[in-house]
């Protein structure tokens, strides 16, 4: 079996996303962020991140930024609430809330549901990630008794 080259693959991906910024609205109006231009280009800036293609990142990068559509949230702990739910610095979402039986294709959906209201967690962050954040006296939540 012969391995099709990284960079050909990768050119092939850049070639996908291009269709897509070309293709995808820039928004939706106030409701949910779902795929739009500025969405591939987070992801073709991430991927060119994730191969070590810091150019092709910037340049994504910056035109998403240069769309005028995102903007980073004032206050980081308040991202997270739910009144914040259509923050400017959100890219892409997923719109779900079981209480309101607000989910887009659940079958798919449900993989990215949290596992405490029904969902398989797996795109949950990693134990790693959480670990870092403290609690409110101060000790990292797998340190403090407060969790």
């Amino acid at each position: 079996m012969v391995r099709t080259n990284k960079t050909e693959i990768l050119a092939k991906i850049y070639d996908y996303f291009d269709i897509a910024i070309a293709n995808l609205p820039v928004s939706y109006g106030n409701g949910p962020r779902l795929a739009t231009k500025g969405a591939a280009l987070a992801y073709k800036s991430r991927i060119a991140l994730y191969m070590g293609d810091y150019a092709t990142a910037a340049t994504a990068a910056k035109a998403c930024m240069d769309l005028g559509v995102y903007q980073l949230h004032t206050n980081y702990g308040d991202l997270f609430l739910p009144t914040t739910r259509n923050s400017k610095e959100t890219v892409f979402d997923i719109p779900r809330n079981k209480d309101l039986d607000v989910i887009l294709n659940p079958r798919s959906a449900q993989k990215v549901v949290p596992r405490t209201l029904g969902g398989y967690g797996q795109e949950q962050p990693t134990w790693q990630l959480l670990a870092v954040y403290q609690c409110t006296d101060g000790l990292l939540i797998d340190e403090s008794p407060l969790f």
